[in-house]
């Protein structure tokens, strides 16, 4: 993993006004380096700002697993043990910076569920990893992050 350092050289409250309302962070994570990297942001940005950090991470529910009869019971097993590295792997880096944070393991669809937890939460800024893909693939995958940017209605930070 690429190591990447943020230094702010100015006092939060002179970026945004409104700023110093910061005190409940979030980061959705999927997997991705792009996710990882929005995690460092996110910690870095709770630790200046004394936050809490919410480490969230949404897995879709795989339609065809209930087609063939699997049970709720089952399913939700079967999703928690593929998230769990991920999930592990971001408290792990969080873990070792001293900072506030709480992770959650979501099931459905990810920018419904990151949007419905933030605001069930009162997340005051969501941050995220961009992952580039070309306009075929947007079309026929869509994008999370996308999605998330037209819906969300609390401030949105994009990493790319």
């Amino acid at each position: 993993m690429k190591k990447v350092k943020w230094r702010l050289k100015v006092k939060p409250k002179e970026i945004v006004p409104y700023i110093e309302d910061f005190k409940n962070i979030a980061c959705g994570i999927d997997g991705s380096e792009e996710s990882y990297r929005a995690l460092k942001m996110a910690a870095h940005l709770t630790n200046i700002f004394q936050a809490k950090l919410w480490i969230i991470h949404v897995v879709p529910i795989p339609t065809e697993l209930i087609a063939l009869g699997a049970s709720i019971t089952e399913i939700e097993a079967l999703l928690r043990e593929k998230s769990s590295p991920k999930i592990k792997k971001a408290e792990k880096y969080a873990s070792t910076l001293a900072i506030n944070y709480t992770s959650a393991i979501l099931q459905g669809d990810p920018a419904d569920e990151i949007i419905a937890f933030c605001m069930s939460k009162k997340v005051d800024l969501l941050v995220i990893g961009y992952q580039g893909r070309g306009k075929i693939a947007k079309f026929l995958m869509g994008s999370v992050g996308n999605k998330i940017l037209n819906l969300a209605q609390i401030p949105l930070l994009i990493v790319k």
